[in-house]
């Protein structure tokens, strides 16, 4: 069975940057590709929030009580 290299882009409305993830997927059909784009999209959210997270946690210490 042959692999097919499926790159999905994942755009973050808040940020310039695009963010791309490389599958390799066995038989490209659509449920193998909602799978790996929700996989994908959940990981960006995660780096997303852990970011968000440290950022805040960082502000607190500093005395930001506005949260900018």
């Amino acid at each position: 069975m042959s692999r097919e290299i499926t790159r999905i882009q994942l755009f973050d409305q808040r940020s310039p940057t695009i963010k791309s993830v490389y599958f390799a997927i066995k038989q490209p059909d659509l449920e193998a590709l909602i799978a790996t784009t929700t996989v994908a999209a959940h990981q960006l959210m995660m780096s997303i929030l852990r970011k968000r997270y440290k950022r805040d946690r960082k502000g607190a210490a500093l005395g930001d009580t506005d949260g900018s």
